[in-house]
Formats: structure tokens, C-alpha cells, sequence
């Protein structure tokens, strides 16, 4: 006994993980590492571990959750749309060559064409020596917490609108200013402890309706990149589409918007005509990225915001799975389309619940206006043959 004490004074004492040092201890750790013990030493009694399964669970979900914060490979701006298979990196849409023989950045292992003919050939590209591209699955989580701060401003801003009704109520029954306001603080407490009678409906996954309003500069400055590189033929759309159309549908904005803009313009009478299909240099893409951020950031409202860019996220996503089937370059879009069903599940379940929210309303407003009404109802009198059947039914 006495040597197992000595030997125990003689090892090193080490401090126990609490969750704050041992978080900030793994944040600066790979995601296939962990924490490192002393060499020749057990862990202490008190040491506080995470089980296995959660420490594999959480770098899954962290590498998941920011794969649409890492940067482009050629233009160096997040929200990429695909990731080329066989060296992992990503591009947008409009930075892809199409068909694409090797990874454009050069400093990648797949940036030589012999060594990306040989992952295509491995990865079932059928021998058409283009790289297997996967188009990403559209991200929700900046359209679901925007969602939620409107959701929260509405039920404020709808509270607020019931207190100052009820002070204004409680000021004309009360008749004085000490009964008004016991009667508006028994009123407002009243309302804090009682859940709402008619909350607001909440909003929709993505509103169906088109843009209207004002233009701001970020905007007009990034719709003038979109016709240029429209008129150039350097955007990856299909052969014969009106530039009214495409604008249209990647701003989410009414035709009568676009011609009162550009009145001059003839939008309908242009069309697309492929020259290169992508943005060739990078210090174009680079601008026209920095175009497209800086439209984003000049929408005030978050949820518009996160709505435009999810709604734009789509569009350039749908417009390239239909390019890379008609040049025959290898696409897997499954994921996309688990997003896209999903997408279409928030839409139905958010227009159901705000069919409900609707719904009570309407029915508390009925019964209301009943209640309020100082006439007699109507009754209706039972009939002989109705009294004899309930009569012979109880019996």
C-alpha cells in the first residue's frame, strides 16, 4: 500500500475536461483527432468523456451544416451548388466548364486531365472522359431561423397591437385615470398569463409572390451583370431562352417591374446563344460573385433576404441539371432531389397549418360577434314525431 501511494504521488496531476475548456480544447483539433493523453498515464476518475458515438456524430454534422460556407475553387465565395466527385471540391454553376475534363484549381491532385480520366473512368462516368459532378442539396437552415425571427416579430408586434387596444378599452369603460389603469395592468396581466386567443398565421416556406418596389443600386448593378453575361453567351442556360424570362425567374421580380426599368431595353425580343457556357476568367467570376453578395446584403429584411437567395439557389440549380443532360455530362442528383421533395413537404405542411391558423380565427371572430349580440337567438321548436322517436329511443 505504501508504494502504490508514492507511485501515485509521483504521476502528474492532470485536470479534469470541464464542457467549456473541453470545447474550446477540440475546436482547434482536426475532425479526426481528439484530445491526446499524457503518455504513460490513465486519465483521472473524475475526467469527464464524451461518448463515441456522439464525438463521431457531431464532425459529421458540423461538416455537413458548412458545406455551403466553404468557398468556391475558382472564385473564393461560399453557397457553392456542385462538388466535383473525385477530388471533393466545390464550384458554382456558372463557374464550371461544361463538359469538365479536370478540376480548375490547380493546385489540386484532380487538376491534371489524366489523372481525372482515370477517377471518371473508376467513378462509372461511362467512358465520356468528363469528372462525375453531385449537384448539393439546397440549404435550409438561414431560410428556417429567418422564418423564425419573422415568426417571433409578428406575435410582438401582434401583442402589442392587443395591449394598446385593451388600454384604449379600459380608459373609455373605466371612466378615470385610477380605474383605467388597474384596470389596464389587471388587463395586461391578464393577456401575459393567457395564451393568445388569435395568434398571426405564420409564413410560408417561400412566398409564392413576385417582387415588387423600388430597385436599389446593388440590385440594378448586379441585373446589369446578368444581361451582360446573358448577351455574351457565358451563363450555363439553354439555347433559346428570353432574357425577360431569365430575369424574371432568377430575381423573382413581375415582367411590368423589369420593363419599367428598362424601358428600352427589348428584353423580349433577345435570346441566349451559348459561347462558352461559364464565366472563363477568374477575376470575372470573382466580380460577378462580389455582384450577386452585394445584392444580397442590400435586402433589409432577413426573411426576403434568405427568401431570394434560396429561391435564386434553386433556379441556378434546376437550370444546370437541365444543361448537363443535354451535353451529356455525368450529374448525381440525388440529394437534390431529397431537398426538392422536402422543400415541397414544408410547402403543403405550412400551407395546412396556415389554413388552420385561419380557420380559428374566423371562428373566434364568430363567436365574438355572438357573444357581443344583445338579441335573443332562435330556437327551434322539436316536432311531435321528433319528441315520440327521442322519447321511444330513451325508453
Amino acid at each position: 500500500q505504501q508504494q502504490q501511494q508514492q507511485q501515485q504521488q509521483q504521476q502528474p496531476i492532470i485536470p479534469a475536461f470541464t464542457p467549456s475548456s473541453n470545447v474550446s480544447y477540440q475546436q482547434n483539433m482536426p475532425y479526426h483527432q481528439g484530445p491526446a493523453a499524457a503518455p504513460g498515464v490513465a486519465p483521472p476518475n473524475n475526467a469527464i468523456a464524451a461518448p463515441a458515438t456522439n464525438a463521431a456524430a457531431i464532425p459529421q454534422q458540423q461538416q455537413q451544416r458548412s458545406i455551403h460556407s466553404l468557398p468556391c475553387t475558382r472564385c473564393g465565395y461560399p453557397n457553392c451548388d456542385i462538388r466535383i466527385l473525385g477530388c471533393q471540391c466545390l464550384l458554382h454553376v456558372r463557374c464550371t466548364p461544361v463538359p469538365i475534363r479536370a478540376c480548375p484549381n490547380p493546385r489540386c491532385f484532380n487538376s491534371n486531365p489524366a489523372t481525372a480520366q482515370a477517377h471518371a473512368s473508376g467513378g462509372g462516368a461511362g467512358g465520356t472522359g468528363s469528372c462525375p459532378l453531385e449537384l448539393l442539396p439546397m440549404e435550409f437552415a438561414e431560410l428556417d431561423e429567418a422564418r423564425r425571427v419573422a415568426d417571433l416579430a409578428a406575435k410582438a408586434s401582434w401583442r402589442a397591437k392587443e395591449k394598446s387596444r385593451a388600454r384604449k378599452k379600459a380608459k373609455l369603460d373605466g371612466g378615470g385615470s385610477s380605474s383605467a389603469s388597474s384596470l389596464d395592468g389587471s388587463k395586461e396581466g391578464s393577456m401575459d398569463l393567457a395564451p393568445s386567443p388569435t395568434p398571426p398565421p405564420p409564413p410560408t416556406t417561400t412566398s409564392a409572390e413576385l417582387r415588387t418596389g423600388r430597385w436599389t443600386s446593388e440590385e440594378t448593378s448586379y441585373c446589369d451583370k446578368l444581361i451582360q453575361k446573358f448577351m455574351s453567351g457565358r451563363l450555363p442556360l439553354p439555347e433559346g431562352i428570353k432574357l425577360n424570362e431569365f430575369l424574371s425567374n432568377m430575381l423573382k421580380s413581375k415582367q411590368s417591374r423589369l420593363t419599367k426599368k428598362m424601358k428600352n431595353a427589348k428584353l423580349s425580343s433577345k435570346t441566349f446563344k451559348r459561347t462558352t457556357g461559364y464565366l472563363t476568367d477568374v477575376l470575372e467570376a470573382r466580380e460577378f460573385s462580389e455582384c450577386e453578395d452585394g445584392f444580397f446584403h442590400s435586402l433589409q429584411n432577413g426573411l426576403e433576404r434568405a427568401e431570394i437567395k434560396f429561391h435564386m439557389q434553386k433556379e441556378w440549380r434546376e437550370t444546370f441539371s437541365t444543361y448537363c443532360v443535354s451535353h451529356g455530362q455525368p450529374l448525381n442528383v440525388d440529394q437534390w432531389l431529397a431537398s426538392v421533395e422536402e422543400m415541397e413537404r414544408r410547402v403543403h405542411r405550412a400551407k395546412d397549418v396556415e389554413r388552420m391558423q385561419r380557420r380559428k380565427m374566423m371562428m373566434g371572430s364568430a363567436l365574438r360577434q355572438d357573444s357581443q349580440n344583445p338579441d335573443r337567438g332562435v330556437v327551434i321548436e322539436k316536432s311531435p314525431v321528433h319528441t315520440a322517436l327521442n322519447g321511444s329511443g330513451q325508453g
